[in-house]
Formats: C-alpha cells, structure tokens, sequence
C-alpha cells in the first residue's frame, strides 16, 4: 500500500504443481468472468502482477464473489461450526476448574499453611491442605465433584489439572507475578530501603530473608518481603555480595538506597566492617537505623548474662516452672482466683522474662507454700515505632534505671520480708581466704561481707549494664532523628532554626534536593499555621497525609520527598516493652537478693581423706627412721646434717609452731621444717609431698611460705640479701 502498510489478500490461491496464483472466489461464484486468465487459467507474470491485482480486487465482480462467501457462511454456517463450540465448551470446562484451584492455593498460601501432604490421593486422610480443600469445594460444588469423580487418581498421562505438579506450577506463577508488581511499585516511588535477616528454616538451611520498604504513590509507606536466599553465609562481605546479587537480578539501583535496617549484631551493624558500613562506602545517603522492636531484646539479654547470680535467677524460674508444669495440681491446689500463674522463659523474646519475673513476683506466697508442701508430703518426694519514640523511651528507660540502681535498701527489705531470711550466704558460711604467698602481707585485702559482694558484683553490674546498653542504642536513633528535626518541629521552630535545619538536611541529601527546600519549609510552615486545622504539634506521617488529601504535592514537592525519605525508616514499631521493663527491674532486682539468700552451701564430701588421717604419727615415723640410720640418708633427705637440723629447728620453732584444737592436733614445727627443706631441695610437686608425709596439698601450700619466712628471719643475720634500686 503508498502508506507502507501490508494488505492480506487472502482470496489468491497458489498453485505448488503449476506455479500459478487464481481468485479462487471469483473462480467459485462469478461465472462471468470465466474468460478472465486470474480466473481460468491462472496467472504468473509476476512482474506487473501487482498491478494487475489491484484491477481486479477493484472490479465489481470480485466484490460480488465476496459478498456471496459472506452471505453462503451466515445462512449454512461454517464447515467446522460443531468442533468451534466443543472448543469453546472445552475452555470453558477447563477454566470454571483452573479458577477452583487457583482460588484453593491463593488461601492456602496467604495464611501461610503447608499444601502437600504424604500422598495426592483423593480420599486419603493425608492427601495435604490442598487436596482436601478441593474435597471440602466439592460437597457443595457439584461440577468439582464431577471434574473429581472423572479425572481424580487417574496417574500420569491423564490432565485433571488437580496434580501436585500443577500446584508447583501456579505457586511459581504467582510468585512471579507478585515480584513484578513489587518491583514495579519500588522502581515507580525510587527511592527505598531494605531490611535483611537470617534464620536457618525446618530442613536447616539458612535463608537470608530480603525485604524492601517504600512509600506508594498515595503517600502510604509499605514493607514488602521480596525473596529468600539460601546459604549466603553470616560475614558481612558475603552479606554484601548477596545483597548486591538480589538487587541486580531485579533491576534495583543501589543508588535510590535511602536507608538500611538490620539487627545489632556486629556483622550486621558495626560502623567499621559491618553490613552497614559496606553498604554505605556504595552509598552514603544509605544510613542505619536499628531494628526497634530487635533492640531491646538485645538490652535485656545481656543484662540478664552480665554475671553468673542473674544467669542462675533465670536459670531458677525456668526450673520452677518446668517442676509446676510436671505438677500443675499441686500449684493449683495452692493458687488465688485470678493469681499469675508461673511463666516460661523464651531464647528469642526478652518479654517473657519479664512475665516470668512479674508472674513470680505476683505469686510467691502460693508457690512458697506449693513447694513447702511438697516437701513435707512424703508421697512427693522424689526416690531418684515513629524514630524519635525509641530515643525519648531510651531515655525515660535510662532514668528510670538510675533510680532503681539507688533502691538497694528497698529491694533487700522486699526479699528479706517475701522470703523470710535474714543473713546472706556469706555470713553464715565460714568466709574463705585467698592464699597469701611468702613475699606478700596477710592484710592487704579488705573481705567484704556477703551483703556488699552481692551489691557491688551482681546488683550494680545488672542495673549499669542495662543503662549502658539503652545508653548505646538511644545514640543511633538520636543520630537519625536529628537530621529530620525539621520536619518534627516545623511548627514550633523559628525562620532562622528551620533555615539552619533545613540546609543541614539538604547538605546530606545534596543529589535530591535543591537548595531551595529551606524556603519551601517555610512556606508550608505558614500554610499550616493559616490552615483551620489543629496543628499545634504534627508528624511527619500527618504532614503526608495532609500533602496528598490538600493536593499540595506539586506545591511542595521538596517538602514530600523529604518526607517519603523519613516514612521508609521511620516504622518500626515497638512493644509494650515500658511496662515489662519496670516491672522486670523491679521483680529482678528483689529475686536476685533472693538468689544471694537461698544460695545452697556445698557440703563437703569429707573433713579429711581417711589415708591422711595418720599423717603426724607417719611423718614422726619417717624422721626417727632416717635420723636412727647413718646419717647419710638424712642429709641426703633434707640436705642438712642431723646437727645443722637440729640447730635450725631450734631457731625457727618458736615462729612456726601451732596449738592443738579440739578437733585435731597441730603438725609438729619438726615436720614442718622437713617438707619446706623437701620441697627446696628437691623442687617436688605439693601433690608429690602430700603422698610423702601423709598431709594434704593445701596445708602445704600454707606451710612452706610461712617455714621459709620464718628461716629468712632468724638467718639474714648470716645472709646479704641484695636490693633492687
């Protein structure tokens, strides 16, 4: 055609065998024109065949031919007319029955329920969700109960479109279709953030979990999980490389990165090496903010670890309620109407402390007396959030814990009242020494009282550990928060503040927002305050809202951007973690005292081991044999004389010799002096000399400094003894 288009002659029938082209209409249903060479004998003069064909497709005869084949197919029909409406029938059939099942999968998998099971037998009790979903359509569908009762259970070879291969297929489907549309909304707002956390799922693979948040062109921010990915590994550069993999498969810019949130673990969140560090070195614009709802877990479990009593408090609650739950009658036997009943502990949930610890707090007096009644029952005894709202609950947190760290007194009385025990274990226990060595002073340690140890290393450690950890967390929200300051107090800020603010926040964002953007707070500042809204102190999230349903958005548009930028790390919501944490601190603080006064003594096994209990007649033995033999043996014993022996003995008696009790007798100063002059001569190990002479290794290790001390006295008159300047 002269326009360049292509016209379908579909009326030239070609001849294979001849080489020649005909009007198969006109050569059906125009007779006059059987003199015509296009119609009788056919034609190949395929240079001026163009021209020739437009003459004839112009004639009123041709049109004639063609209104008759038109005319012929309305009054007989078409030749093929019954297998067009059995097709049609078939695809008909075949959708009502791909509707059903689509529809059976998108419920299923929307609450997140399992589709296969043992078998895909229809009738089978362990055929899957799947399957008995379509069972359960089909008592009230009767064409799924035809469709189930002519296809089902036929194997392969036979479409039913019922298969757990179909299902795979349509899951796969929809998948696909999901991630696009996602895509296609992120690419559409630009500018994102992404969140990603790892977790090994039910067959121990670990699955790095990717999730994008954006706001929507109506002005509403959204969080959507994009993709799972197996085996990525826990450093933070194998992070990275599966971070930028993900992006790149979808055709996302790291460029549009406006913030990054992940855990506090160090791989994910330190400021050198971590995740998102590496992200940020790509764009800088990308900044961290820490997962609010993750955070405090964190706080709380390092509290709850910082030292041994407060890992055994936690320890004794789970223990507690383990024994209840094996014996929940006599519990309940004991419980008020509507009391707390005893709480488990979670590994992932920091709340759950805080039940276990307000659950114990609240029922003491029935679980005293459950357990005291079994103990004197002989049958039970046993024959075998907006992102500045994280900062001020830090902070508020952080006062509230400076003044539980000066309670001490008031939690010590609560435990003592609730658990009727006056002393600490340290006091009632004999107080153990440290060992003091030869060169050293017996009084150059202060001992402390059991009362002062548990308040120094266990009460004050629990209660700075909390503060230091909110204290941490709270600078990394601070830090984000400051930089949208304008948009918080925009109403309350004066022109030179939102100036000042203003370009601060433009100076960060430099390649997405003009200079301008000063002047445009301003200006909607003032149309704010003119408006007949309340608009005393508005958020961000108001400001959006007030931005899309006012029209304003092409008002303000530096203004909006701001604003969507602030939405995608703004909402992460916290828990009712103020209330637990009180009542925790409180319930934690006075069962630790409880710890510190319940504490088990460890009963020794015995005072003495029965082959040491004949050690002084031993040892008295052993040195009458060696000095009644030649003297040889002695001297070769102790490397002295039985004179020089003697005559040191003599001397240093006096300063070593001990008062017998009524419990045992002291070691003679003579046995003494022989295991010091033992141990310098020959170097032997304390165990060595306590098979030896019959004395244990601990008396031992007290005697050789004091005997060695005492020598040094009575002899540095003979001996020059150096100094070191």
């Amino acid at each position: 055609m002269l326009n360049g288009e292509f016209a379908l002659r579909s009326w030239l029938v070609y001849s294979k065998s001849k080489g020649i082209v005909f009007c198969g209409l006109c050569r059906l249903f125009e007779k006059s024109l059987n003199k015509i060479q296009l119609v009788t004998e056919g034609y190949n003069d395929w240079k001026i065949a163009n021209q020739r064909f437009n003459w004839h497709e112009n004639s009123q005869e041709h049109k004639n031919s063609i209104i008759k084949l038109k005319l012929r197919g309305k009054e007989l029909g078409k030749i093929d007319n019954s297998l067009v409406l059995q097709l049609q029938e078939e695809t008909i059939y075949w959708r009502n029955v791909l509707k059903r099942v689509v529809f059976t999968i998108k419920s299923l998998t929307s609450r997140g329920l399992p589709l296969r099971g043992h078998n895909s037998i229809f009738g089978s009790n362990h055929n899957g969700n799947y399957m008995m979903s379509l069972e359960l359509l089909a008592q009230f569908d009767s064409f799924l109960a035809d469709h189930i009762a002519r296809f089902s259970n036929k194997g392969s070879g036979t479409t039913s479109y019922l298969s757990h291969g179909i299902c795979d297929e349509f899951i796969q489907l929809i998948t696909k279709k999901m991630k696009n549309t996602i895509i296609q909304e992120l690419v559409k707002s630009k500018y994102f953030s992404i969140n990603v956390d790892s977790t090994p799922d039910i067959s121990h693979v670990d699955q790095l979990s990717f999730v994008v948040k954006y706001v929507q062109h109506n002005g509403e921010p959204i969080e959507r999980f994009l993709c799972f990915t197996p085996n990525t590994g826990h450093k933070a550069e194998q992070l990275v490389d599966a971070i930028l993999n993900i992006l790149k498969i979808h055709n996302i810019d790291i460029a549009n990165c406006r913030g990054q949130a992940y855990d506090n673990a160090s791989n994910m969140s330190g400021i050198y090496t971590g995740l998102q560090a590496r992200i940020k070195t790509l764009n800088p614009l990308a900044y961290f903010v820490p997962c609010a709802v993750h955070f405090l877990n964190l706080v709380g479990t390092s509290a709850a670890e910082c030292c041994s009593d407060a890992s055994s408090f936690f320890v004794l609650t789970q223990q507690l309620n383990n024994f209840f739950t094996a014996s929940t009658h006599i519990l309940h036997d004991n419980m008020k109407q509507n009391s707390y009943i005893l709480k488990s502990l979670s590994i992932t949930r920091w709340s759950a402390r805080a039940d276990a610890c307000r659950a114990l707090n609240a029922s003491w007096s029935e679980t005293i007396n459950s357990l005291l009644l079994i103990k004197n029952n002989e049958n039970e005894k046993c024959t075998a959030i907006d992102i500045g709202t994280p900062s001020k609950l830090c902070a508020s947190f952080i006062n509230l814990i400076q003044e539980t760290r000066d309670r001490f007194d008031y939690f010590e009385e609560q435990a003592k009242t609730m658990s009727g025990i006056e002393l600490y274990q340290d006091t009632k226990s004999r107080l153990e020494k440290r060992k003091v060595f030869y060169d050293e002073k017996s009084d150059t340690d202060k001992s402390m009282n059991g009362r002062e140890k548990f308040k120094i290393f266990t009460f004050y450690v629990v209660i700075d550990r909390i503060a230091s950890e909110l204290e941490k967390r709270r600078q990394a929200y601070d830090f984000y928060y400051t930089k949208f300051i304008v948009l918080h107090k925009l109403i309350s800020l004066s022109v030179s503040e939102i100036i000042e603010f203003a370009n601060k926040l433009q100076g960060c964002y430099k390649d997405d927002i003009e200079k301008s953007f000063s002047t445009e707070c301003i200006y909607f500042k003032s149309y704010l305050e003119s408006s007949n809204k309340q608009m005393n102190c508005i958020s961000p999230l108001q400001m959006c809202k007030l931005l899309r349903e006012d029209s304003l958005t092409d008002v303000y548009p530096k203004v909006k951007v701001k604003i969507y930028k602030y939405l995608k790390n703004k909402y992460f919501i916290l828990n009712k973690y103020q209330t637990d944490l009180t009542t925790a601190a409180a319930g934690a603080s006075a069962a630790f005292i409880i710890i510190a006064t319940h504490g088990k003594v460890r009963k020794r096994r015995w005072w003495q081991r029965k082959f040491l209990k004949n050690g002084i007649s031993y040892g008295d033995n052993l040195m009458s044999e060696l000095l009644l033999n030649d003297g040889s043996s002695f001297r070769n014993f102790v490397r002295l004389t039985k004179s020089d022996f003697e005559e040191l003995l003599r001397l240093v008696a006096p300063k070593i010799s001990k008062k017998n009790t009524n419990c045992r007798a002291a070691i003679p100063p003579s046995i003494r002096l022989a295991v010091t002059l033992r141990y310098l001569a020959t170097g032997d190990s304390f165990t060595s000399l306590m098979y030896l002479f019959k004395i244990s290794k601990q008396s031992i290790s007290t005697i050789v400094p004091e005997v060695c001390e005492a020598i040094f006295e009575v002899l540095k008159g003979y001996v020059n003894v150096g100094t070191n300047q």
